[in-house]
């Protein structure tokens, strides 16, 4: 899908306006939002149901630069998921969330429920007693 998405990737000109699955399909291209439902929705298609996988937003900390992906949590809600990324920005391969350095999701969403995530707190030696 990395491949065949940089034939499709049309960036955002101006206002970054998120795509219904027609809408992709008939322009024939998108941008990270609409290259990334088109890979969610096949996804589905073959057979992740919910909770399983997530559209997700995720911002790098120093540059406040977003990019989309899914998010696949493999062994359920409260493990660490892995990126899909359907563009290859960000990985070329499938790898778990903690190695994109830099980068935090922001929200996870998929057709029912919307989470917004909460930035991670460092603790210092006081409150990790």
């Amino acid at each position: 899908m990395q491949t065949e998405s940089g034939l499709y990737y049309r960036p955002d000109t101006g206002t970054d306006l998120w795509p219904t699955l027609p809408q992709v399909i008939s322009s024939e291209g998108d941008d990270c939002d609409g290259i990334e439902l088109l890979g969610f929705t096949l996804l589905r298609r073959l057979g992740f149901g919910p909770g399983e996988i997530f559209r997700t937003i995720l911002v790098h900390r120093e540059t406040d630069q977003h990019h989309m992906v899914t998010l696949w949590f493999y062994e359920g809600p409260e493990s660490e998921p892995f990126v899909l990324d359907p563009t290859g920005e960000l990985a070329r391969r499938l790898v778990p969330l903690r190695a994109l350095h830099g980068w935090a999701p922001i929200a996870l969403f998929d057709e029912t429920v919307q989470y917004r995530a909460r930035p991670a707190v460092a603790s210092g030696p006081e409150e990790a007693r």
